[in-house]
């Protein structure tokens, strides 16, 4: 009453078989049937096109994988050539404006010390002096592009010193530092150039000191101070500081300054970049 496998020799194909039997009813009798299934040769076949459809899928993959890597290689070499291209002409770029930092310093300081000598010789001679100090600051750094908070902040009160020499109580700079991003990083002159502007271009009388205030805020530094403009302002001088700053952010990161002027105040935010690893 249970169906039975067995192997066999065909005598009609003469190959091997598999035969089935299994118990059928058939019009009240018990019958048997049996069902012969051929092993043919081509189950080896389908097993041999399957491994070479595997293998030929392999090969493929591996090598558009290597065609991949090789291309990627390439442009990634073409990449890293460009980026160096574009690094040098902007180093050259930076260079050039650092270039134009020594006598655009040293023509403004000396348009100050004219104005002493008409008025008072005696403070002009101060201010030669401090002067000459200052300059050979700005010639140990001329080739800095970026300095440390604390050393812009050193420099920029020598070099406030030689604007109390000229403007007395009529100018005034006061600081608020976190101690802990002394050591944070932000273009070299920066701040001297941003406390120059503010004289250069601001109206400074007895009425009418100037009011320079300098402090972090997160990890930014800020330069605020009353803004009174000059009537005979040189604005293209302005820019040409402000575009040299820029110019070296653009250069290091993609953060760059922000300035505004609203409610009487010259507000310039810049961000300061890592200490040197």
């Amino acid at each position: 009453g249970q169906s039975v496998t067995v192997h066999a020799i065909s005598d009609y194909l003469n190959i091997d078989e598999e035969r089935i039997y299994y118990p059928i009813q058939l019009g009240g009798h018990r019958w048997v049937a049996g069902i012969g299934i051929p092993r043919l040769v081509i189950e080896q076949e389908i097993d041999d096109f399957h491994f070479y459809t595997v293998f030929a899928a392999v090969i493929s993959v591996l090598f558009f994988a290597v065609l991949l890597v090789l291309a990627q290689r390439r442009w990634r070499r073409e990449y890293d050539l460009r980026r160096h291209s574009e690094r040098e002409s902007a180093q050259l770029h930076l260079q050039q404006l650092l270039e134009q930092i020594d006598p655009h310093f040293l023509f403004n300081s000396l348009n100050s010390l004219y104005a002493l000598i008409r008025c008072n010789p005696d403070q002009a001679r101060e201010f030669t002096l401090t002067l000459s100090r200052v300059y050979r600051r700005v010639l140990e750094r001329r080739k800095q592009i970026l300095s440390t908070l604390a050393e812009e902040i050193d420099f920029t009160w020598q070099y406030y010193t030689l604007q109390k020499i000229r403007f007395d109580d009529r100018i005034e700079l006061t600081s608020a530092i976190d101690p802990a991003l002394r050591n944070w990083r932000i273009p070299s002159m920066s701040l001297q150039t941003l406390v120059e502007n503010a004289v250069k271009h601001n109206s400074i009388t007895g009425g009418n000191p100037l009011h320079i205030r300098i402090r972090t805020e997160g990890e930014s530094f800020l330069i605020e101070n009353n803004y009174t403009p000059r009537s005979d302002g040189d604005k293209e001088s302005l820019g040409m500081g402000l575009e040299r700053i820029r110019s070296v952010y653009r250069f290091y990161t993609e953060e760059n300054i922000s300035i505004s002027v609203g409610d009487g105040t010259f507000r310039c935010r810049l961000p300061l970049l890592p200490p040197e690893k």
